[in-house]
């Protein structure tokens, strides 16, 4: 028969000659118990949901909201053209002049001289 009494005290003499190996042991022992689990979660076939499709029929009739108004220049939809019109031009398009380029490259040299500002 099995010596159960001799085994555990064997066992104790280890643990406590060698704490190191037996510490590492039980961590390396818990990530491979750990591992297999998730193998066995991961490779189980998932289950498949069925979907029922169903007709929508309303019980009463359907009420639309109000709509919103609407901007002057929105449109929900519209044809785009290759090019602009020249009142589009007009409307749309801002030519800067040189005190709105002289405050690009101010903001522009800033950024830069803070980036550049801690570099050797």
């Amino acid at each position: 028969m099995i010596d159960i009494e001799g085994i555990s005290e064997e066992i104790t003499d280890f643990i406590h000659r060698k704490p190191i190996l037996t510490a590492i042991t039980a961590v390396i022992l818990f990530f491979f118990v750990l591992a297999l689990v998730v193998v066995m979660i991961q490779t189980r076939p998932a289950k498949k949901v069925k979907y029922e499709k169903s007709d929508f029929t309303p019980d009463s009739e359907l009420i639309i909201p109000d709509k919103p108004t609407v901007e002057k220049d929105y449109y929900p939809s519209r044809e785009i053209g290759k090019e602009w019109t020249e009142d589009e031009i007009e409307e749309y398009l801002t030519i800067p002049d040189g005190q709105i380029l002289n405050e690009l490259e101010k903001a522009n040299d800033k950024i830069a001289a803070d980036i550049t500002g801690a570099a050797p």
